[in-house]
C-alpha cells in the first residue's frame, strides 16, 4: 500500500491473526445470500438463516429474539478480533465508539440501559454501562480520560442541547481519541478510513442541513473536524446541488459517488441512495488490506465488514417480519463482498 512500511510488516507478528480471519472471511453473507434471504418466507427463510449465520432459530421465535441472538453473536466475533489485536492502543481503539454510544444513551436518557442492544454495546464499551456511569457521575476523570469525561460535563452544564448537538459533541470527542491513538500508533491504513468516515459524516450533515434549511451558522456548529474537507469546502455545498459539489469536490477520495445520485430524486431521497453509495465505497476501500500479508489491516477489516452483516441482517429479519417486499428490503442493504 502506498506510504506503507514494508520493514514493519515483515517483523509483524500477525501472521497467525490474518490466516484466521482470511479462513473465516469465506463465511460472511455475499451478495446472492442476500437476496436469497430477502426472498426466502416462512420455515425456509429460518432455516436459511440458520444456515448462513451458524445460529441456531426456531420457525415460531420473535424478530426481536432473532436481533438479539445475531446481536449477541456479533459480539462473540468482536470479543475474538479483541484477542487477535496485539496492540493495546488498538484494543481501546475497536471498543471507544461504543463508549460514546453509551454516553449518548447516559445523557439523552439516565434510565436506558435495560435493552438487549444496549447491553451488547455495554459489553464491547471498554467499560460497560454500569460502570461508565458511576466513573462520570463520581468525577473519575483518570479512568476515563479527558475527552469522554468532559464531552459529559458539557452535556450534562447544558441542559437546553438538542439531540443532535449532543450527538455533535459526542462524535467531535470520540473521533478527537481516535486521532489521538493513531497519531501515537500510526497506521495509514486505518487513519484513511477514519477520515473518510469524518467526511462522510461531514457531507450528509450539508446535504441534511440544506435539505432542512438550517441556517448556515448552526450548521458549521455540527461539522465534525479531522476530516480532509475543510469548512469551506463543505460550505460549498450548502449553495451547490449533490452533483455540482462532486465536481467541486474532484480531488477528494468520493467525490465520483456524489455524481452517481439520481438527479430526479428529491433531496432527502439522494441522501439515502448518497449513504449506501458511501458504504459500498468504503467496503470497497477495506479491500485493499488484501495487499497486507501480515498486519493489523485485514484484522481490522474483518471486523467493520461484521458489523456490516450485522445491520444488514438486523434489516432483513425486522423488515421481514412486518411484512415489506423483497426488493424494497435490498434497497436498505449496505456493502457488497463480491
Amino acid at each position: 500500500m502506498p506510504g506503507y512500511n514494508i520493514e514493519f510488516i515483515e517483523k509483524d507478528e500477525y501472521a497467525y491473526s490474518v490466516a484466521l480471519v482470511r479462513a473465516r472471511e469465506s463465511r460472511l453473507v455475499d451478495t446472492q445470500t442476500y437476496i436469497s434471504l430477502t426472498n426466502a418466507s416462512g420455515d425456509r427463510f429460518v432455516q436459511l438463516l440458520s444456515e448462513v449465520t451458524g445460529i441456531r432459530f426456531d420457525s415460531d421465535e420473535s424478530p426481536q429474539s432473532m436481533v438479539l441472538k445475531l446481536e449477541e453473536n456479533f459480539t462473540e466475533t468482536f470479543f475474538l478480533i479483541k484477542s487477535l489485536i496485539q496492540e493495546d492502543a488498538y484494543k481501546r481503539l475497536i471498543s471507544l465508539k461504543y463508549d460514546y454510544e453509551l454516553l449518548k444513551k447516559l445523557v439523552k436518557n439516565p434510565e436506558s440501559g435495560s435493552g438487549y442492544y444496549d447491553l451488547e454495546v455495554s459489553k464491547r464499551s471498554n467499560y460497560s454501562l454500569p460502570i461508565l456511569k458511576v466513573l462520570l457521575e463520581n468525577e473519575k476523570q483518570m479512568d476515563t480520560g479527558p475527552h469522554l469525561y468532559m464531552a459529559y460535563y458539557y452535556i450534562k452544564t447544558n441542559p437546553d442541547l438538542t439531540g443532535g448537538e449532543i450527538d455533535t459533541i459526542c462524535d467531535i470527542s470520540y473521533f478527537k481519541e481516535v486521532f489521538e491513538i493513531l497519531a501515537e500508533y500510526p497506521n495509514e491504513f486505518l487513519i484513511e478510513y477514519y477520515r473518510s468516515l469524518v467526511d462522510i459524516s461531514n457531507i450528509l450533515t450539508v446535504l441534511r442541513a440544506k435539505a432542512r434549511e438550517i441556517k448556515r451558522s448552526e450548521m458549521r456548529r455540527l461539522i465534525i473536524p479531522f476530516g480532509t474537507l475543510s469548512l469551506d469546502h463543505l460550505e460549498h455545498g450548502y449553495d451547490l446541488s449533490v452533483d455540482a459539489l462532486g465536481s467541486r469536490l474532484v480531488f477528494w477520495r468520493f467525490s465520483s459517488i456524489l455524481k452517481q445520485v439520481d438527479k430526479s430524486k428529491e433531496v432527502l431521497e439522494q441522501i439515502g441512495e448518497l449513504e449506501k453509495l458511501f458504504e459500498e465505497a468504503l467496503v470497497e476501500y477495506l479491500r485493499e488490506s488484501i495487499f497486507v500479508v501480515f498486519g493489523i489491516e485485514p484484522v481490522f477489516r474483518y471486523l467493520w465488514l461484521n458489523e456490516l452483516q450485522l445491520k444488514n441482517l438486523r434489516v432483513i429479519v425486522l423488515l421481514k417480519s412486518a411484512g415489506v417486499e423483497p426488493g424494497e428490503i435490498r434497497k436498505y442493504l449496505r456493502g457488497v463482498y463480491g
